[in-house]
């Protein structure tokens, strides 16, 4: 299963500005003459409710970047006027804890920008590299240090900043109460513990080998942490890894992402993703191979779980049973080929069923035996592989679906040319993508589908595609079925902005 979380909100910050950027389309991270880093944050609510031990989370910002050479290396003034910026090539691009709250504002532009005039664009509102709300400040300029030397307060030529022992420690702090100065933070001494597996303020690394590709940070330890409640939910600031601020360079080096302010397709997106889906192998039970039987726990049509661990048996053997997610269960069934035949009913008893202190008799369910392996069945079933056909049912072709409704997709196996419906021996995947003119661009990639006895299914969540025409592709086995299904997702955008 796949939970796509938009961002809240994103801003960048520049080394020496007041100016706040909250509205621009693109994040531009710096380093040279220009210093700059990104922040952003996700509501994690959503990614609370399903998440697993096994769930992996993957922040997905698209690179701004063209793969054209006339692109990659043509320079454009940087934002000071006085120097040139160039796209970076071979870098690390690192994400660190904010400590506090900020707010994004509404800036848009520079004030010395060449391209866009008006002063209406341009603010001081909001996040910038000495505050993180108008009268909330970092405690030190840019949230933390660079380098392992103690820091002294800059003058930007707008006036002199508070002092440090005035600095509040997060948005709705009294801001005439004095507070403690903490620790200092290094973050070039932080990316160090990264790298060396210690827990740090940095939480993910990445390296860019050409600059163009498209950022994936592996968060998964950070949102665990946060849903634990270990660390406040107050998102991260990605800027170059320390090791670069020593290189020397007479000009800006950058790269930039999409922000969730796009007027294109490529808004960034905390991808969850939970490997675990349901293979229930009643249907194809095989003998001297693991198989999991499932039972499903079902109150008033909600799943519900036990008081205690259901016990399932199998000819008379106790198996054992794993809790797979809210009134699910599995047990994990191995049965001897030598001690059993195929196409034999047996019976898979489930005990110990308590709901609400109130005990439930015992629920008994059938499947049938299949050979582990015969080389005839082999040799005929690799002449028929490929044959079938699928069907996906749950939303119409060109349908226009409603952003924010749910919808469960069936998937249908058939044999052409006749009535049978086949159960899949193989895993099935699905793949969401939109195209492109000839290219296609992965919304959901590969991911399970859940195949049970009298079904095969997926989740679609569309509340968090963007207006667009989506495709389905399905996989059996190595065989891809392509442009199985095609929607639209449609949005209402009757008082948005209000």
């Amino acid at each position: 299963m796949v939970t796509r979380t938009f961002l809240s909100k994103c801003t960048t910050i520049y080394e020496g500005s007041r100016e706040n950027f909250g509205l621009n389309p693109v994040i531009m991270i710096n380093r040279g003459l220009t210093n700059s880093r990104a922040l952003v944050q996700f509501n994690i609510d959503k990614v609370t409710e399903k998440n697993t031990p096994s769930t992996k989370h993957i922040l997905k910002m698209y690179n701004c970047g063209s793969l054209d050479e006339k692109t990659m290396t043509k320079k454009i003034l940087s934002e000071d006027s006085n120097g040139e910026k160039l796209r970076a090539v071979s870098f690390d691009l690192m994400a660190f804890r904010v400590p506090y709250e900020w707010d994004r504002g509404r800036g848009f532009d520079n004030s010395d920008d060449k391209w866009f005039a008006g002063d209406a664009a341009v603010s001081t509102q909001g996040c910038n590299w000495y505050q993180a709300a108008d009268g909330h400040y970092w405690q030190y300029e840019g949230i933390y240090s660079e380098k392992s030397v103690e820091i002294t307060s800059q003058d930007s030529g707008e006036g002199p900043l508070p002092a440090f022992d005035n600095i509040i420690s997060g948005i709705g702090t009294n801001n005439s109460a004095e507070v403690a100065k903490e620790p200092i933070i290094y973050l070039d001494r932080e990316y160090e513990r990264f790298l060396n597996g210690e827990d740090s303020v940095v939480v993910a690394v990445q390296h860019f080998a050409t600059g163009t590709e498209d950022m994936q940070l592996d968060l998964t330890k950070y949102v665990n942490d946060v849903i634990s409640g270990k660390y406040s939910n107050n998102g991260l600031c990605i800027c170059f890894a320390p090791v670069y601020d020593d290189l020397e360079d007479n000009l800006t080096r950058y790269v930039g992402f999409f922000t969730d302010k796009t007027n294109t397709f490529y808004e960034p997106v905390l991808e969850s993703r939970n490997s675990d889906v349901i293979i229930d192998s009643r249907q194809n039970f095989r003998l001297g191979i693991e198989n999991k039987l499932y039972f499903y726990a079902n109150a008033l049509g909600d799943g519900v779980d036990f008081d205690e661990m259901p016990v399932c048996k199998v000819d008379g053997i106790e198996f054992p049973v794993t809790h797979y997610s809210e009134g699910v269960y599995y047990a994990t069934v191995k049965l001897s080929q030598k001690d059993y035949e195929p196409d034999m009913i047996l019976v898979d008893e489930w005990s110990n069923l308590k709901y609400n202190d109130i005990e439930i008799e015992a629920v008994e369910q059938e499947f049938v035996t299949h050979a582990g392996f015969s080389f005839t069945n082999n040799i005929s079933s690799k002449r028929q592989k490929g044959n079938e056909f699928v069907v996906l049912s749950g939303v119409r072709n060109d349908e226009k679906v409603n952003q924010g409704d749910e919808r469960i997709i069936e998937v249908t196996v058939k044999i052409p040319y006749s009535g049978v419906q086949v159960h899949p021996e193989n895993k099935m995947s699905y793949r969401l993508y939109v195209k492109d003119a000839y290219r296609e661009v992965d919304v959901i990639d590969w991911d399970g589908v859940n195949i049970l006895p009298d079904t095969n299914y997926f989740t679609l969540d569309t509340s968090t595609l963007l207006p667009q025409e989506y495709h389905v592709d399905i996989k059996i086995g190595n065989k891809t079925h392509k442009d199985k299904l095609y929607f639209k997702v449609v949005n209402n955008i009757t008082g948005q902005h209000v």
